[in-house]
């Protein structure tokens, strides 16, 4: 059998903060002495390094490197990566990859839409800074058919799981990891299983679309809170350009 490199990727895309992250599996075919493999993390975009490993090789077997972003949620740039491995023997021979690189790309993104499903931002009166009665609407609806899932559009640990009956119904506010804003679901079908202190991933179901309190359809209600965060000193902001970024993608 010819000597060969051969990899293969856990995934082609992922969210951070991640439970799981993306997987390289790698391999040297008939390999008779040792291979010296470089395997790099590289931002496409410019060709940035982000992360090398060195590893050593010539068993035949498969081996793996992981990667599920910085530590405690710190946020990479948003798009499309790959894993670059070079392997060559003690004497300088390369050793060829098999197939090409082009399955070892993927993209990572650090927000998610928070609905999985068919959904529009209905009219003026649905968007942040509409009139209300003594106030304004501090976020954006999202008008969904009830029961569809609904994901965090950060992960980070949950702040908040309340009900409000003239209000927000079931509501979570969660405190995004690494971004120092709070991130609000409202009128929830039920009561989220995720309660304060909890961690939860991006792209993570943290509830499902409903219509409880002060809602008159099927919808979420969705809010973003600039640092200290939600009703701690921070203010909500317009979150609808957020949205339609992640939309985009999710």
């Amino acid at each position: 059998m010819t000597t060969g490199l051969e990899t293969s990727l856990s995934r082609d895309s992922f969210f951070v903060p991640s439970r799981h992250g993306v997987t390289l599996r790698y391999r040297v075919r008939s390999a008779t002495s040792t291979v010296y493999l470089t395997i790099r993390l590289v931002l496409r975009h410019g060709q940035t390094t982000i992360r090398t490993w060195h590893r050593k090789v010539r068993d035949g077997q498969w081996h793996t490197v992981h990667w599920s972003g910085m530590p405690h949620g710190q946020m990479e740039p948003d798009g499309n990566y790959a894993f670059r491995v070079a392997a060559a023997r003690s004497d300088g021979t390369v050793v060829r990859a098999a197939g090409g690189t082009a399955h070892n790309r993927f993209t990572m993104h650090n927000f998610a839409f928070p609905v999985r499903g068919p959904h529009n931002f209905g009219t003026d009166v649905n968007r942040f800074g509409a009139p209300r009665n003594g106030h304004t609407h501090q976020g954006q609806d999202v008008l969904a058919d009830c029961g569809l899932p609904i994901v965090a559009a950060r992960g980070g640990v949950v702040k908040a799981n309340a009900f409000q009956a003239g209000g927000a119904g079931n509501y979570l506010v969660v405190s995004g990891a690494g971004t120092g804003w709070d991130f609000v679901y409202a009128h929830l079908l039920q009561p989220s299983r995720h309660q304060v202190g909890d961690t939860v991933y991006t792209g993570q179901q943290i509830g499902v679309v409903g219509q409880t309190g002060d809602a008159t359809a099927c919808h979420l209600h969705f809010e973003m809170w600039s640092s200290p965060g939600w009703y701690s000193g921070g203010q909500p902001f317009d979150p609808l350009p957020y949205l339609e970024t992640w939309e985009s993608y999710s």
